[in-house]
C-alpha cells in the first residue's frame, strides 16, 4: 500500500544522501522516517541504499510429517465418537 506523496524537497534529499553513499539508518534519521519507509520508497524510485539488508526467514527445524495421515472425514468421524462417548452416563465413575 503506497502512504502519503513525498514532498519533492524531502525526495530529492533522499536521492543525494543515497548518491552520497549514507547508511539507511542515518537516512531515516535525518529525514524523519523509519527504515521500512525509506527502503520502500528508495525500491520504488529504483534506488539502492548502504546497509539496506534483504531478511528472508529460515528455519533450523524439520517436521517428519506422515505421509499417511487420516482424511477430514475419518478425523472428523473419531472426534464425532468420541464425543458421543463422553455423553455416556458413569463414563467418569470409579
Amino acid at each position: 500500500m503506497k502512504g502519503k506523496p513525498w514532498p519533492v524537497d524531502k525526495e530529492r534529499k533522499l536521492r543525494e544522501l543515497v548518491a552520497s553513499g549514507v547508511n539507511v539508518a542515518k537516512i531515516a534519521l535525518t529525514l524523519g522516517k523509519s527504515k521500512d519507509t525509506i527502503l520502500k520508497k528508495c525500491s520504488r524510485i529504483g534506488l539502492e541504499v548502504v546497509g539496506a539488508v534483504k531478511i528472508t526467514q529460515i528455519t533450523t527445524s524439520k517436521l517428519d510429517l506422515s505421509t499417511d495421515l487420516p482424511s477430514v472425514e475419518e478425523t472428523l468421524k473419531t472426534r464425532s465418537a468420541a464425543l458421543k462417548a463422553l455423553e455416556t452416563p458413569g463414563l467418569g465413575s470409579s
